[in-house]
């Protein structure tokens, strides 16, 4: 790049090699251009999305490794030389590196601020703009404490969701909704529930409640994937001793869950689903704990109740069920895989058979998959049974016979809910999304928009469109990433213009929300490409890829992997970081997708290129590591397409 450095990857640690002589003694410093200064106007823009960010990106690993751990020095601007600053980072502490000041400015402002305030650098000119940016954080946070006000309305899926239970009575009489409809019938559902299960206890005779700690109790709310009204009477489990058992419980990925749908393909296994109802309630609780019945509780209103059932709010009743189902399929011979934990794997003669469990869903893929089914009856009341037509939200279709010719009887698609959640949002905002080509316009840059700010009930709206289509996206509508990963950088202080072009990415699901991801277990395409191979032997002469030691042995039809990578370099005009996009494919399905900003600046179409597939090859490690722990026979090494000569060259 500009700065003279070269990155590698090896044995993913990042390892760097300096064009320039560097610490302890006098470091040359490379030649790098200088920068007009920003005006007031693009200053107060740049301070606004480095602030949106610094919320983003709170919990990003790839900032803390591929961002300077410290600044050591810096050398000052003159007519020839922009200001530079000699930095150290995480994984090399003791070595530093010169780069430029204005592009660590516009990644790691923090940095800066950190490394002026120890040096007493306020006054000097080449950190004048070090004021401002103070004002702007404080600034900010009064507009984070405004869009974050708890008595603002939250919306899921278009639907208003009740603080409480009077609230949930009045919104159903504003609605005049019908009876099954309705939150008061979620609400009457979930305490027939708890009676049923024996939830609760009163004192036997004589008992004390010494050694029980008495904890509140209340009704919260939600709405579900598919739409449905749920009302849960939940603990506070957080006013009770924490337990001193686990309480951890997993999910399966839907990663996972794609993958199983292209292994069951691969190998003519069968797919059957199934709900547990009342999952909680299985368990038994371990905590000593009570609650002082309410009015809804009938005869046994304003009585202490020992609460013996896994109730939803106490620290360990999540960990319970997962214990409690864990245990079931151990004992029908599964074991956890190591691709993922919840995606149940079983050795079944010449071939295995997985289940996945998203806690109470249930998913079989299976030789004979209603026998693994019917197995769980034993112990579980089980809902929905039979060919999956509708998973968290997505829908699999059963594909006609022009398709099978080709092998493919299968697809995935979010039609259902994108259908719900436009009409249910259409209402919700009272309009109708005008139907669009494209999801977001190829000439609006978010990150300049200076439109007004939205008031914290319409930020809430906006937070909820983000929310919604980050789940269509997760079901597979990977078109929809760039657009609303952009647009989430600004949920805790939207503009009017962030909200329409939100509205436009539903107007383009509105339109096309027909699309599906095809189960396809032929290769893809790309195999079919002439590949060239290189001997790096000279270079690395032990090298080989690493197989897992306790993967089960690979059995069934070999699985092609193949990745596309690329990257807009400095698409982002304010901050100048680049965007990522990758796309992996098991054969001739989409498996994995990404598409996020890096988390460095960098100074050529090359620099990010570079980047980007960096972490294409970790992401490819990844599926290679799943697939083989799922014991699926990998044919060959992936396919990794990307459109940067460069970069190509560089790495063959």
């Amino acid at each position: 790049n500009a700065a003279g450095t070269s990155l590698f990857i090896v044995n993913n640690s990042p390892v760097c090699s300096f064009a320039t002589p560097t610490f302890p003694n006098a470091p040359s410093v490379p030649y790098a251009s200088p920068v007009q200064p920003l005006s007031r106007r693009q200053l107060d823009q740049l301070e606004y999305v480095q602030d949106m960010d610094s919320f983003a990106d709170a919990d990003d690993h790839d900032l803390s490794l591929w961002t300077p751990s410290r600044i050591i020095s810096h050398r000052e601007t003159s007519a020839q030389q922009p200001l530079l600053f000699y930095v150290a980072w995480e994984w090399n502490d003791t070595q530093g590196t010169w780069i430029d000041g204005f592009a660590l400015r516009l990644q790691a402002p923090d940095l800066i601020l950190t490394y002026v305030h120890q040096h007493h650098l306020q006054d000097h000119h080449d950190f004048a703009w070090i004021a401002d940016q103070t004002a702007s954080h404080a600034r900010l946070a009064h507009v984070y404490k405004a869009n974050t006000d708890p008595k603002a309305p939250k919306y899921k899926f278009g639907e208003e969701v009740p603080r409480s239970v009077t609230h949930a009575l009045l919104l159903d009489k504003e609605k005049g909704l019908p009876y099954d409809d309705s939150w008061q019938c979620a609400i009457d559902k979930e305490l027939n529930q708890l009676r049923e299960y024996h939830t609760f206890r009163p004192l036997h005779h004589g008992e004390r409640l010494s050694g029980y700690q008495r904890i509140p109790y209340h009704l919260v709310f939600d709405v579900k994937f598919d739409l449905r009204k749920k009302a849960r009477l939940v603990a506070g489990g957080n006013h009770a001793e924490p337990p001193k058992e686990d309480i951890y419980s997993g999910v399966v990925d839907l990663m996972s869950v794609r993958l199983g749908f292209m292994i069951a393909a691969m190998n003519h296994l069968k797919v059957c689903a199934a709900d547990i109802g009342n999952a909680f309630l299985y368990g038994k609780t371990r905590e000593k704990v009570y609650v002082l019945a309410g009015k809804e509780f009938g005869d046994h209103s304003h009585m202490p109740l020992i609460i013996q059932g896994g109730l939803y709010g106490l620290r360990s009743s999540s960990a319970r069920f997962h214990e409690h189902l864990s245990t079931k399929l151990r004992n029908m011979g599964y074991l956890p895989s190591k691709a993922d934990p919840d995606l149940w794997i079983k050795l079944v003669g010449d071939h295995y058979e997985y289940l996945a469990t998203y806690v109470d869903d249930v998913l079989s893929f299976s030789k004979d998959p209603l026998a693994v089914i019917e197995e769980l009856k034993n112990d579980y009341v089980l809902k929905g049974i039979g060919t999956p037509r509708y998973y968290l939200g997505g829908d699999v279709y059963e594909l006609d016979s022009v398709w099978h010719q080709d092998n493919i009887y299968t697809s995935l698609s979010a039609e259902t809910y994108i259908t719900q959640v436009v009409t249910k949002f259409e209402q919700t905002l009272e309009t109708t999304f005008a139907t669009r080509k494209i999801p977001m316009d190829a000439s609006y840059h978010p990150e300049s928009d200076e439109t007004t700010f939205f008031e914290p009930r319409q930020a809430s709206l906006y937070r909820g469109l983000i929310g919604s289509a980050n789940w269509v996206i997760t079901l597979g509508r990977f078109d929809i990433s760039y657009a609303t990963n952009t647009l989430a950088r600004y949920g805790m202080a939207p503009r009017e213009g962030h909200f329409m072009a939100i509205q436009r990415v539903f107007g383009y699901l509105k339109s096309h929300p027909k699309l599906q991801i095809l189960i396809d277990p032929q290769p893809h395409p790309s195999q079919m490409l002439p590949t060239t191979k290189h001997d790096w032997t000279e270079f690395y002469p032990d090298a080989t890829e690493e197989i897992p030691s306790d993967a089960p042995p690979p059995l069934g039809q070999q699985a092609s992997t193949s990745c596309y990578v690329d990257a807009d370099h400095a698409h982002d005009v304010v901050t100048r970081r680049s965007v990522s996009g990758i796309l992996l494919f098991v054969n001739n399905m989409p498996i994995k997708w990404y598409s996020k900003r890096q988390a460095t600046v960098e100074t050529s179409t090359y620099g990010s290129e570079l980047v980007a597939s960096r972490i294409a090859v970790e992401l490819i490690l990844e599926l290679r590591y799943k697939l083989r722990m799922l014991g699926v026979p990998i044919e060959g090494p992936t396919l990794h397409l990307g459109d940067n000569m460069s970069v190509v060259l560089n790495t063959t």
